[in-house]
């Protein structure tokens, strides 16, 4: 039936009208389809139908699995019980199908629970409907089956468009799995699709919808062959389905591959990315089919054979002409298009019975697989006149990946056969030992032949240098893979071992050839090493390491050794031949042949390739990893080994191991053996180190060490093992025969005559510098040849005759190493040749060589090497050659101690004078560093300054005795101790001059966790709740301090009226301190390196446009010059002051402003920087026209805010890059941040010293502000008369009003009678003014605005970065290597605003359509209580208001009546809270016997420890001096209650004793001063991150249901909020706002720009700050403290609290961009997650 008689179900509708038409006659009558499934399902359902695609999350068990593709779906694990169950959660790298209810793959106790029902019974289709459905479902596969084949015609020939028949085929196969899903209609459906109702077109016979699915599947385009695939995956749950469908499969396989392949001829083809998709197709389906042994299908269709043919017919398609090897840049190489059935061949053999079955019942297609090996010999080969560029090819790769691929096969099937264990036989091992000899056998011949071929006799003849080589001879390490598994077995011959049953008629030239390819492979590596492949190509170094890495290593140099192992002991008396033919190889025969006088040639190369030469011999005598030794023995000498060279984590050890998966259990359990567990830190991973006792198990002839590995494993044996003769190597006695003779080629002649010519050469030339570490080497590496020899002599001394008497005429054996070494030459004159004699005492001997070492001063390893050998030679030997007395002055004993110290002693002097080199280059670097900035040249300070890089400098602590003085009320006047001084982090030179204003190098940035607290207040709706939080808290009058997530604060609530509420600057010093005529410099300097696109200090992590840059020495984040005010001139204003009244003291600061001329410029700079942060550098303008003052007393404020509130728990701080070694007194009084104490000391200093710099705008704001004042105080004294009868109130009104009133009369004679000096300050100080406005403003608003007000200097336009007539040190900008194009009379500010003008696109700034995402914030926000009552304020924020209309320095006896003033305010708010929560404003809650004590002082104990911050700050008195209370840094309310003087204010509540009166507090609401709505509200003490699960798989789960918050569907990427417990959207286009992505924009408008993110599916932390974005480490971990990322290695994973606490930390501190590994993995990307 063609397309064109079937075009009616083209039509528009027609699919679906007759699927209705199918359902309404499939179902039920009273049930509609939907139903009539569930009611089909609900009758039971034997196993699960989920079918996942790629990505899809799934859980494998191994507990409960069967084998390794096992798998099962979220939900069935969800309703099994898999608790204390070895299992993991992954992603599907190409998709499956659940097992569960599948007891061929899935263990039935592992069942879930709507699959496990033992009495289920067999699911039907009710009787009355079986036929009809069987038509209806007839009908659909024939309709399923004819579109198909019109599928699968050309495109052009048929009418009907081929999107069209996508589309109807799509509608059909979506109808079919629906169906699928029910037991009952399944059944029907697979009986249907192998009936005979469909004519093939090419044939004219019937045929089986299946059998046409099947012949099309290749020609499928991709929607249509996932969704068959889908379909066949669930009809596969029929077992008899499952075996028809796997033998029709059987019949396609070849022509399906094949007909794809032929027809690629390029990388471009498309046909590559659809053969992919059938790959991945054919992929599900076959782990479904052969999941299980299906022996009588292999057998049938024999199968083996067909999935070798496929393979070795895609291969021959890639032949190169000409010859017989696989041409690896063909596409279907590149592409690796063979994987399809190496993976098939590896799936069905991976089942033992298979394995045993092909060796030994099929044997010829073994051998296919043999012919399929040998195309890829000596496959990619190189050449030593030809130049490869290793860049721009990638044949090496592929060789590499196309053999390992191959090979992976031949180590499967060989390590099954290993393992088949028959305990019913005699000997188990039987059927073991007869399949591995058949496969040896086999391969012995295959190897035979190949080796007898025409071309590799040429190859093996050739000695032309331009030879090939190559890295890839399969079949050789074919040979090597079966006898490593063949020596582990147990034979009855223990001479020979598994040879006398091998029966190998190989000659011994034939084993010489054998042995050939892996030796040039060999030799080919050493010339690598040597660097005689350099002019070729210098990275043929990769080729080098992929060969030893573990990468490959045992599938090839392992294998390459073995079998150079085999070939020495393959026959008798072939080590002389092996051992010749090596050095044959090397290059070195002159040098196993005779004594060579003269070495004139052994230089250069020739001395890498001898030491190589001589490693090899060793490697070959020692390496025991294939020669017999246990898998348990081989694990442990790996682990040692590389536990030698550091101390590793689990997954480095891995790695190193092998390239293929370790058995995780046998190396966790001797993890646990040989070392300890390390436990992981913040920011590193967790890791094992070796234990003592098994340093003694190092071996320096490791095969697997690079040479950086080898020396630091050299170094750490001698620092860490203290092993003070490491390269004394053992002899090992744990060979298996026949390997147990690969000693004798250290007994062979040749290696003998080696030794004498190394020892010769080494005493020759190792007293010269030049030669003495390579001569060194060389020396013990060949006496470590000589003691294996004398120990195997000394261990079995049946093998050699005793010693011959002095004198005696005929020479012993040439294989005793003790006569060799005493033995000398003599010239023969007649032969011209060098003979070997006797006691020739004209000719030197080995021995005579190690006396001449043993004085060697320059080379101590070998001097204790030779002391070692003179240890093992016995003692008669001294005695064997006439003439004995040169040696009676020999004393090992004694010798060899003083050289073992002398061995120790050289190398800790060399060590030490490597290290003073090291250094000494690093101040050479460091000082030309500092040279480019013009800087001092003392390496002393520069020094200093390296070793402060990661932490703050312990001087800067000094500032807790410094800050300013303490003047109480009754304190003695006293001059001020000097600070401390500190130097300039830019320019090196002292700080603390008056002529250059100073500043702390800080970052000011946006901080909102006070608002994040108040946002998560609650109701206390009773007497009884509030006391309970505070007994749930531990805190009673004598204090407390928890940090549980429970524990709650009481606070009155105001609405919006509270400091909390406003998220302000956040501002925290690195420790150093910069000149500001330094920071202009270097700030410009950026400015002009970005300009000129060259590198600087903070590129990409920085934005200049918001004046951020890196503090020159600790390289910490930094925005902006905190200034100093030098203790010394204050400490002289500040005794002046003393003298005088506070209405004289104004002339005395106008005097010292005339002293510190350039600190109001610096004062104007932080104060527009902090504006400009907090308004996000959105609100210059309006900023630039604010008084300053009330700025500094704000940003003072709100950090005094700050940390009060995230010091309300003590914070571990754990070790990270920034923490402080020597914290500030405030720090470990309080707790904090030490660089954030350092801010606030420094603010409320300069706060103080605001108030004293007469400006206009100043004076006009103070005086506006102290009128406002003293209106609100005058409605409680009208006409100072008390309004409030209550004595202790109207004197502590009076008192404040009396200070206030003062104070504005100070202003107006400030006002009035120095207006004129006010003008001429302001004249001086206007361009430093305009300046500061300039420097930091962002820069899209400096080059894109003009300024309209006109300028002092009578200017229009926009200032310059600087002022115009002192440019600040243009000549240093020349000396610092700045860009040609700036000379010193150049406009900077044009050249710089033409580099941001081009850039401008690539940074985000918010526009005035984007205000609406910040926080909008009042500017001078101190000033809102003047709006309102005194009562309705906040109290702090009263106290701030009040301090900063000082015209003066307030004294400490009016600070702390304002502070009495506010608490009595507080005071009156929360007893105002409190007795409405007994709904009686009459009663007095203070009175002991209300019960309310407690929880008055603890809600005020915000406001207590507020002042208390703000006192210690301003006065530099520490509180806690005279506490004899509990030591925590929580201080207690009374204890504060004391410090401050507020002990007895409680009383101005009270009613006089006997007179019946209204309460105090009833009397302000009748006179409404005081407001009704003040509430009593619980918020979080501490506040806490997202509540996480123990189980990262636990948190998956729940995110692949949780949808966005924005877009309300579940994310592609979901991101975890930390700080909201909600799901994002990260980096996609649906939830973009304000030009800012998902995560972005939340952070902004939720976290003041901080975001902290947990992406699920890499779970990775993203950590978001503003326009910074850095991925940060996971907060989750595996059992051995490692991260997985992207579920790679499957493991569990296990939440970090120490992780997240230090994350914790740092957002409560705004560490983030503090923390200097955060920032400097850090990137700029605004708005992109």
């Amino acid at each position: 039936m063609s397309c064109t008689m079937c075009s009616e179900l083209f039509t528009p509708g027609a699919v679906p009208e007759i699927l209705r038409n199918h359902e309404n006659r499939m179902c039920l009558p009273t049930l509609s389809f939907s139903q009539y499934l569930d009611y089909l399902q609900a009758r039971g359902q034997a196993n699960c139908t989920t079918v996942w695609t790629k990505g899809t999350v799934a859980y494998r068990c191994r507990t409960c699995q069967v084998n390794d593709s096992s798998a099962i779906c979220v939900s069935c694990f969800l309703k099994g019980d898999h608790k204390d169950h070895d299992y993991v959660m992954y992603h599907s790298e190409s998709g499956g199908c659940c097992d569960c209810g599948d007891p061929e793959a899935w263990l039935p106790e592992g069942f879930c629970s709507a699959h496990k029902s033992v009495d289920r019974y067999e699911p039907n289709v009710p009787p009355d409907l079986v036929e009809v459905t069987q038509k209806s479902l007839s009908n659909v596969l024939f309709y399923l089956a004819v579109i198909v084949l019109c599928i699968s015609e050309e495109r052009g020939g048929s009418p009907i468009p081929f999107q069209r028949k996508i589309e109807v085929a799509s509608v059909f196969l979506d109808w079919l799995k629906k169906l699928c899903g029910v037991d009952a209609l399944r059944k029907i459906v697979c009986l249907e699709v192998v009936q005979m109702t469909v004519k093939d077109r090419e044939t004219l016979e019937l045929t089986s919808p299946l059998q046409i699915l099947l012949k099309t599947l290749a020609n499928m385009p991709e929607e249509i062959l996932e969704g068959e695939t889908t379909l066949f995956l669930q009809l596969l749950y029929n077992q008899d389905f499952k075996q028809y469908y796997s033998m029709e499969i059987m019949k396609h396989y070849q022509t399906m591959i094949e007909s794809v392949i032929d027809k690629i001829v390029d990388n471009g083809d498309p046909l590559i990315r659809h053969f992919k998709a059938l790959d991945s197709s054919l992929d599900r389906v076959m782990v479904q089919l052969f999941n299980a042994p299906n022996l009588e299908l292999i057998k049938s269709k024999n199968l083996l054979k067909l999935f070798v043919m496929v393979l070795d017919n895609i291969l021959k398609r890639c032949v190169k002409s000409g010859c017989n090897v696989v041409n690896v840049r063909d596409p279907r190489i590149e592409n690796k298009l063979y994987l399809r059935p190496q993976g098939d061949l590896r799936l069905v053999i991976a089942h033992q019975s298979v394995a045993q079955y092909l060796l030994e019942e099929r044997l010829d297609v073994f051998t296919s697989m043999l012919d399929v090996l040998i195309l890829l010999q000596w496959m990619n080969p190189y050449y030593p006149t030809r130049y490869i560029e290793f860049e721009e090819h990638n044949e090496w790769t592929l060789a590499i990946q196309l053999e390992m691929n191959t090979m992976a096969i031949i180590f499967q099937l060989v390590s099954r056969c290993h393992l088949i264990i028959r305990p019913e036989l005699e000997d188990p091992t039987e059927t073991s030992k007869k399949t591995l000899l058949s496969a040896a056998k086999c391969t012995l011949d295959r190897l035979y032949n190949y080796l007898k071929q025409e071309s590799t006799l040429r190859f093996l003849n050739g000695k032309c240098p331009n030879t090939s080589v190559s890295l890839h001879i399969p079949l050789h390490r074919t040979l090597s893979a079966i006898m490593a598994k063949l020596v582990l077995l147990p034979w009855p011959d223990v001479k020979d071992g598994f040879l006398s049953c091998l029966e190998l008629n190989y000659s011994e030239q034939e084993i010489l050839a054998l042995m050939e390819h892996p030796l040039r492979i060999t030799v080919w590596m050493a010339q690598i090493r040597a660097n005689r492949w350099v002019d070729m190509s210098e990275d043929f170094n990769r080729l080098e390491l992929i060969y030893r890495g573990s990468f490959w290593h045992d599938q090839s140099m392992d294998m390459d050794i073995l079998l150079l192992q085999f070939c020495a002991v393959a026959r008798e008396n072939m080590e002389r031949a092996v051992f010749t033919r090596m050095a044959e190889r090397f290059e070195l025969k002159d040098l196993v042949s005779s004594p060579i006088l003269v070495h004139g040639n052994l230089v250069g190369d020739k001395v890498s390739l001898l030491q190589d030469f001589m490693r090899l011999i060793l490697m070959i005598v020692r390496e025991r990893r294939n020669t017999g030794m246990k898998e348990e023995d081989c694990l442990r000498y790996d682990v040692i080994q590389w536990l030698c060279v550091r101390d590793q984590t689990y997954s480095q050890l891995c790695r190193a191991l092998s390239a293929v998966p370790v058995d995780h259990f046998k190396l966790t359990e001797m993890l646990d053996k040989v070392a300890y567990f390390h436990a992981p830190k913040v920011q590193e991973r967790g890791y094992y180190q070796l234990k003592a006792e098994y340093w003694q198990e190092f071996d320096p002839l490791f095969v697997h060490f690079y040479s950086n590995e080898l020396e630091d494993a050299q170094e750490r044996a001698i620092n860490v093992g203290k092993l003070p003769h490491y390269w004394r190597i053992r002899s090992y006695s744990d060979f298996k025969p026949p390997y147990n003779r690969l000693i004798n080629l250290l007994h062979t002649e040749e290696c003998h005559q080696l030794l004498w010519n190394v020892l010769n050469f080494v005493s020759a030339l190792v007293m010269k510098d030049s030669t003495a570490t390579a001569c060194e080497s060389l020396g013990v590496t060949a006496l470590q040849m000589m003691g294996l020899a004398l120990l195997d002599r000394r261990e079995n001394p049946e093998r050699f005759p005793a010693i011959a008497k002095a004198g005696t005429s005929n020479p012993l054996s040439c294989s005793d190493i003790l006569h060799s070494i005493h033995r000398s030459f003599q010239f023969d004159e007649h032969t011209r040749t060098m003979d070997w004699g006797i006691s020739q005492p004209t000719s030197p001997s080995i021995f005579d060589f190690l006396l001449k070492l043993q004085v060697v001063e320059n080379a101590p390893r070998l001097v204790d090497s030779v002391n070692y050998i003179m240890q093992l030679l016995p003692a008669s030997s001294f005695n064997f050659i006439s003439g004995a007395s040169k040696y009676r002055d020999f004393n090992l004993s004694s010798k060899s101690h003083a050289r073992v110290y002398t061995t120790e002693e050289n190398e800790r002097i060399q060590k030490k004078e490597r290290q003073e080199a090291i250094m000494a280059q690093f101040k050479a670097k460091q000082k030309a560093f500092w040279e480019e900035f013009e800087v001092s040249d003392d390496e002393g300070e520069t020094g200093s300054a390296t070793f402060a890089t990661n932490n703050l400098e312990a001087r800067s602590s000094v500032q807790d005795l410094t800050v300013v003085p303490s003047v109480g009320a009754g304190s003695e006047k006293k001059l001020v101790e000097p600070i401390e001084v500190h130097e300039c982090a830019f320019c090196r030179s002292e700080c603390g001059s008056n002529d250059k204003s100073t500043g702390w190098i800080a970052l000011v940035q946006r901080y909102n966790i006070p608002k994040l607290v108040i946002g998560k207040r609650q109701g206390v709706y009773s007497k009884e709740h509030a006391n309970n939080i505070v007994k749930l808290s531990n805190v009673t009058p004598s204090g407390g301090s928890p940090s549980d997530a429970s524990a709650k604060q009481l606070v009155v609530c105001m609405e919006e009226n509270m400091i909390d509420h406003i998220p302000t600057e956040h501002v925290r010093c690195c420790g150093h301190q910069m000149h500001h005529e330094c920071f202009q410099s270097y700030h410009a300097s950026l400015f002009k390196r970005d300009y000129g696109e060259a590198i600087y200090e903070g590129k990409s992590i920085i934005e200049l446009c918001k004046s951020e840059f890196l503090c020159p020495i600790c390289r910490r984040l930094a925005n902006v010059l905190l200034p100093v005010v030098y203790q010394g001139s204050l400490s002289k204003m500040m005794q002046a002051s003393l003298d005088d009244d506070l209405d004289n003291r104004p002339d005395h600061w106008m005097e010292f402003w005339n002293t510190c001329k350039t600190l109001p410029e610096a004062l104007d700079q932080f104060a527009f920087q902090s504006l400009n942060v907090r308004s996000n550098f959105s609100k210059v303008e309006e900023a630039s026209d604010l008084p300053k003052c009330p700025v500094y007393w704000e940003v003072f404020a709100s950090n005094i805010a700050h940390c009060e509130v995230e010091t309300r728990e003590e914070l571990v701080d754990v070790a990270s890059s920034s923490t402080a070694l020597n914290p500030a007194s405030d720090q470990r009084t309080w707790g904090g941040d030490s660089g954030h104490w350092i801010a606030i000391r420094e603010l409320g200093k300069l706060a103080m010293v605001y108030n004293t710099l007469h400006r206009q705008k100043e004076v006009v704001s103070k005086g506006e502000k102290l009128k406002q004042m003293l209106l609100q105080i005058s409605r409680f004294l009208p006409n100072r008369e008390p309004l409030i009868h209550n004595e202790d109130f109207r004197s502590l009104f009076t008192s404040v009003y009396d200070v206030l009133n003062r104070l504005q009369r100070i202003t107006e004679e400030i006002f009035q009678s120095e207006e004129p000096d006010c003008e001429i300050l302001n004249e001086r100080l206007g361009p430093a003014i305009e300046t500061a406005t300039s420097l930091y403003k962002p820069i899209s608003s400096v080059y894109s605005s003009q300024i309209s007000n006109r300028n002092l200097d009578g200017h229009y336009g926009r200032p310059p970065l600087w002022p115009p007539s002192e440019p600040p040190m243009l000549e240093m900008h020349q000396a610092r290597g700045m860009s040609e194009g700036f000379a010193p009379g150049d406009d900077v500010d044009i050249k710089v605003k033409e580099t941001f003008s081009s850039r401008q696109a690539n940074s985000h700034y918010p526009s005035e359509s984007e205000n609406s995402i910040l926080t909008q914030i009042d500017m001078e926000w101190s000033s809102a209580f003047q709006k309102g009552n005194v009562f309705d304020t906040d109290p702090f924020w009263l106290l701030i208001g009040l301090l900063s209309a000082f015209p003066v320095w307030p004294n400490v006896e009016d600070i702390l009546l304002l502070v009495k003033f506010s608490y009595t305010v507080a005071l009156t708010q929360v007893l105002r809270a409190c007795s409405k929560l007994q709904n009686n404003d009459d009663r007095n809650v203070l009175t002991p016997e209300s019960g309310w004590d407690d929880v008055v002082q603890y809600t005020c104990l915000p406001f207590l420890r507020r002042a208390a911050l703000l006192m210690q700050s301003i006065t530099g008195e520490g509180c806690k001096k005279d506490y004899n209370g509990p030591g925590r840094k929580v201080m207690d309310a009374l204890y504060l209650q004391q410090e401050l003087g507020l002990a007895n204010t409680h009383k101005i509540f009270n009613t006089v004793g006997g007179v019946a009166e209204p309460s105090l507090i009833q009397q302000l609401l009748e006179h409404n001063l005081l407001s009704k709505e003040h509430s009593l509200m619980e918020v979080p003490k501490v506040v806490h991150l997202a509540p996480l699960p123990i189980v990262y798989q636990e948190l998956l789960l729940r995110s692949i249901s949780e949808k966005c918050i924005g877009c309300d569907t579940v994310p592609m990427e979901p991101a975890l909020c930390l700080v909201c417990n909600v799901f994002f959207c990260c980096g996609t286009e649906c939830c973009v706002k304000h030009d800012l992505a998902e995560c972005s924009y939340h952070a902004e408008i939720e976290g003041s720009g901080i975001g902290i993110y947990l992406l699920m599916r890499s779970t990775q932390l993203v950590l978001i700050r503003g326009g910074r974005v850095c991925m940060a480490p996971s907060l989750y971990l595996d059992q051995h403290g490692e991260e997985d990322t992207f579920l790679r290695r499957n493991q569990l994973l296990h939440l970090s609290k120490l992780r997240l606490n230090e994350v914790r930390r740092l957002w409560l501190t705004a560490g983030f961009d503090h923390d200097t590994h955060i920032l400097h993995i850090s990137q700029i990307s605004v708005g992109t997650l």
